[in-house]
């Protein structure tokens, strides 16, 4: 038996299995459209987040306030010098049991008792505050007016919407504003 060689096909006939530029090209394409239609949602989510943050900051806020509360109660309805929070200065509480300064913060100090304020309240959480408006924190403490302090969230990136959580001074109120 006899083996019979067939003639191997020039190499000039060779073509490579692989995708052409315009198979390339059509799928570059079909990225982009599915990255353009993501992106908004994305950008919806990144904002969702950022208003859990403040809820969630406010619902700390709000817990601590309550803790020191229940203590004022307990105690016969007198300042707590050596209960709640640890920190450079106590928390000072109102005739009523909130929290309107610290024993190191005078009540008409303003800026500097809403600052102190949130720091006591606030210390084990890893929420930053500031009250200089280009400083690098997750939240700016104002004061506009007496018995007021406002919390603005201020992410360096932060989308066009508001975020506040603003607390009347001595009282139980904490309003939290998204919008």
């Amino acid at each position: 038996m006899e083996l019979k060689l067939r003639d191997a096909a020039p190499l000039s006939t060779y073509r490579p299995q692989g995708a052409t530029a315009l198979e390339n090209v059509v799928v570059l394409m079909v990225i982009a459209v599915l990255l353009v239609s993501i992106l908004p949602a994305f950008g919806h989510l990144i904002s969702h987040l950022r208003d859990s943050k403040v809820r969630l900051a406010g619902q700390a806020f709000l817990q601590s306030m309550s803790i020191l509360h229940e203590e004022w109660r307990i105690h016969n309805q007198q300042d707590v010098p050596t209960q709640g929070i640890p920190g450079e200065g106590k928390v000072r509480l109102s005739a009523v049991g909130w929290p309107e300064g610290t024993n190191d913060a005078a009540r008409s100090s303003g800026l500097h008792a809403c600052l102190r304020i949130w720091q006591a309240l606030m210390q084990d959480s890893d929420v930053t505050i500031t009250t200089d408006p280009e400083g690098d924190a997750d939240f700016l403490a104002t004061h506009p007016a007496p018995g007021l302090c406002i919390y603005r969230y201020q992410s360096m990136d932060s989308d066009t919407h508001t975020r506040l959580l603003i607390y009347q001074v001595g009282t139980a109120n904490l309003t939290t504003v998204i919008h």
